[in-house]
């Protein structure tokens, strides 16, 4: 299983901060947003991840992020050489992945705690044949790809990109588990009307023929919360919930205790990425060094330790 976290596009609901740097790059609290999304995949075990962003952008994200080695696993930078979509940013990447399953996040995706990364783990060592897309419910659906549900059975029957009329508050998060035939379904597909190949159209690809499960994130009963840190009040406020949880001594986000969690590196090795001269004296630092103790056991601040799959 292959990780593909989206830090492409250009930003434009986040300018004029945009115009100069990649949203993914800003900060949430005390960590670049990307290091959210790339800890849920890392914590469920992926080891091999392309990040793909847009052009110019690649170095910038190689600076941060390196080859992966750091934290045990791969990363690999690849350029999207337009804003064509979820789809076409997949379809980029095709000669870098074999069709052998793919876990795709969006790079503004934020998802609390670690359950997330368990729910993950468990789907991908099933095994098994079907696609995963991952919903919960909002107040203002209008701006998301929303479910639709028969009225009799209340199966999901279609996902609706970004409709006038919601026909449900539940949306699609930015979050997908695919399993075989995925880029045979894009090539399939047309470019919608605002020129871009819609997630939307894979996902009810999948869902027409029953092999497709949405999953609620919010039935999942252990208050696991996501944000899409895509526009100036979202951003707003997944930096006051992470800061905000911080405040209780609870932490997530961080690669580094992700990979050690999934035995890619050891609790040393958290240790001394921790005292590197690039981190030196940043609370991001004093927070991960804190995280896991040298004999390799978590702390109590670690908002996973304990938690459940959804």
């Amino acid at each position: 299983m292959k990780g593909l976290v989206l830090a492409g596009g250009l930003g434009t609901r986040l300018r004029p901060t945009t115009l100069v740097v990649n949203k993914h790059l800003l900060q949430i609290y005390e960590k670049p947003m990307i290091y959210y999304p790339l800890a849920t995949l890392i914590g469920a075990g992926i080891s091999d991840i392309l990040v793909v962003t847009s052009p110019g952008q690649v170095d910038n994200f190689k600076e941060l992020l390196g080859d992966g080695s750091d934290w045990g696993v791969v990363i690999d930078i690849v350029e999207q050489p337009s804003p064509n979509g979820i789809g076409g940013a997949i379809l980029s990447c095709e000669d870098r992945i074999r069709d052998e399953g793919l876990c795709v996040i969006l790079g503004d995706n934020i998802f609390t705690g670690h359950a997330m990364s368990i729910k993950l783990r468990q789907l991908i060592n099933e095994n098994g044949s079907r696609s995963y897309a991952f919903a919960t419910s909002v107040t203002d659906s209008k701006s998301f790809g929303v479910v639709e549900y028969d009225d009799d059975t209340q199966k999901p029957i279609r996902i609706h990109e970004k409709p006038r009329h919601p026909p449900s508050d539940v949306i699609v998060t930015g979050l997908y588990l695919f399993r075989q035939g995925l880029f045979e379904i894009l090539g399939g597909i047309r470019p919608s009307e605002r020129g871009q190949i819609e997630i939307t159209s894979v996902l009810n690809y999948y869902l027409k023929r029953e092999q497709l499960s949405i999953d609620r994130l919010d039935q999942c009963g252990i208050g696991l919360d996501w944000f899409d840190a895509g526009t100036p009040l979202s951003l707003n406020d997944a930096n006051q919930e992470v800061k905000r949880l911080a405040d209780q001594r609870k932490y997530f986000g961080y690669p580094e205790v992700a990979a050690w969690r999934s035995g890619f590196i050891d609790a040393k090795r958290c240790h001394q990425l921790a005292r590197t001269e690039k981190l030196k004296n940043s609370r991001y630092a004093q927070h991960l060094a804190g995280l896991v103790s040298i004999d390799g056991k978590t702390s109590d601040d670690d908002i996973g330790a304990e938690e459940n799959e959804c």
